[in-house]
C-alpha cells in the first residue's frame, strides 16, 4: 500500500476515463469532492446518499473503475456497506472515506484488501491524486492510516513514532531525499532514523528493513 503523497502536485501516471461514484451521507462535502474530481477530464463522477442509491447506480449501468464510500454509509450497518459493494461491483477499486483513524477500522481495512483509506480532511488536490493513482491500480493510504496500522503492531513497540514513519516510507521504497521531504525532516535525519530502526528491528540495510516489515505483516 502506498503513502499518499502530500504533495498535490506529484506527478501521476496517465489514466483513461474512469468512472468514479462517491457515496457519503454528508452532503456539502460530497458534492464539494465530486466538484473537483470533476475538474478532471478523466473522471466521470456521480454521487449518492446512501447505500441503497449506491447499490442502484452499481446496477444500473457501466461498470465504475472507483468508489468512495463513506464509513457508516446510511442503510448499512458499520462497514457491511463494504461487503454489499462489492457484492455489486467485484472488479471496481474500493475506498473509505472516514473521519479519524482508528485501529480496528484501520486493520478491518487492511485485512479486506481495501484499496484506499481517505481522511474526510482530504484537500480536493490530493482526493484526485488518491482517484488516479487507484485507477491505475494502486492502493493508497494517507500517513495517518499507516501510523495507526503500525502503532497496534507488536514489531511497532520496538519504535519511535518517527521511525513508524521512516520505515513506511522504506517499504514504499522512497529514497532518503523523498523521505526528507515527506516527513519534513533533513536528510541526516532520516539516515539517523533508518539507522536505529534498523539495529532495533535486526535489518542490515533499507531492502531488508523493508522485507521484515512486510514478512511482519507491520505494513
Amino acid at each position: 500500500m502506498a503513502i499518499l503523497d502530500p504533495d498535490p502536485h506529484t506527478a501521476m501516471p496517465p489514466i483513461r476515463t474512469a468512472r468514479v461514484l462517491l457515496a457519503d451521507d454528508d452532503t456539502l462535502l460530497r458534492d464539494l469532492l465530486a466538484n473537483f474530481l470533476r475538474e478532471e477530464p478523466e473522471f466521470d463522477v456521480t454521487v449518492a446518499d446512501d447505500l441503497n442509491q449506491t447499490l442502484a447506480h452499481l446496477r444500473g449501468g457501466p461498470g465504475f473503475g472507483v468508489i468512495v464510500i463513506g464509513y457508516d454509509l446510511p442503510g448499512s450497518s458499520q462497514l457491511d456497506a463494504y461487503d454489499a459493494i462489492c457484492s455489486a461491483a467485484p472488479n471496481a477499486r474500493i475506498a473509505l472515506l472516514l473521519n479519524a483513524a482508528w485501529p480496528d477500522v484501520a486493520f478491518w481495512t487492511k485485512a479486506k484488501n481495501v484499496a484506499g483509506f481517505l481522511p474526510k480532511t482530504i484537500t480536493g488536490a490530493r482526493l484526485v491524486q488518491a482517484i488516479k493513482a487507484m485507477a491505475s491500480g494502486q492502493s493508497i493510504a494517507d500517513t495517518d492510516f499507516l501510523n495507526v496500522v503500525a502503532e497496534e503492531h507488536p514489531l511497532a513497540s520496538r519504535l519511535s513514532r518517527r521511525e513508524i514513519e521512516a520505515l513506511a516510507c522504506l517499504v514504499c521504497g522512497l529514497s532518503n531525499k523523498q523521505i526528507a521531504r515527506r516527513l519534513n525532516i533533513s536528510e541526516p535525519t532520516v539516515k539517523m532514523h533508518a539507522k536505529s530502526l534498523y539495529r532495533k528491528i535486526g535489518a542490515a540495510n533499507r531492502t531488508q528493513a523493508a522485507m521484515i516489515a512486510r514478512q511482519e505483516g507491520l505494513f
